[in-house]
């Protein structure tokens, strides 16, 4: 495996402190600042005191962000603050979450704010909730590996498209049953 270290500093809070399109992988990975866009950051051990972008992608296993708003993989994983991101994991630790979508055995939130979906296998704990249009789920599909076992089954775009066409037969059924009830 890898036995690196890497560690960027960039006190600019103006100036990504990982630019546009730039990929790294370290054991560890250091990062005082924010990413920029298309970033992707691999790592055992994963810490950004700045933001992810919408776009960043992070993978790794013991990982701490101060903002995140990307896509992101992870065992244990400490977020300060997420917005919209997409958080995968089996400990995630968020202590304020505005909104994004967490899949994990166990997630904790110190405040939850509106428009988060939560999934977990075990348990979703939060202490002081704020805000409406959350959703929390408790699945085994949630955990990492469920999605490995489902993924091999079940592609994604053919999912998609098959709930997309699900979709449609609902809603056509829906308009039939209505103009069906408005005749009686």
């Amino acid at each position: 495996g890898l036995e690196t270290k890497i560690h960027i500093k960039q006190s600019n809070p103006l100036i990504d402190a990982l630019g546009i399109g730039m990929e790294i992988e370290s054991r560890d990975v250091i990062i005082e600042g924010s990413l920029g866009s298309s970033t992707v950051v691999k790592g055992k051990s994963i810490i950004i005191t700045g933001q992810t972008h919408k776009t960043s992608d992070i993978k790794g296993k013991n990982i701490e962000i101060n903002t995140h708003r990307g896509i992101l993989e992870g065992e244990d994983i400490k977020i300060t603050r997420l917005e919209s991101g997409t958080v995968q994991g089996k400990n995630v630790y968020i202590g304020q979450a505005i909104s994004g979508t967490i899949n994990a055995d166990n997630v904790y939130i110190e405040r939850l704010e509106s428009n988060c979906i939560i999934n977990a296998t075990s348990k979703i704990e939060i202490l002081q909730m704020f805000g409406s249009e959350n959703t929390f789920n408790i699945t085994p599909r949630s955990s990492i590996k469920s999605k490995e076992i489902l993924g091999e089954f079940i592609d994604e775009k053919n999912a998609s498209k098959l709930l997309l066409k699900l979709n449609r037969s609902f809603s056509i059924l829906e308009k039939r049953h209505n103009d069906i009830k408005s005749t009686m």
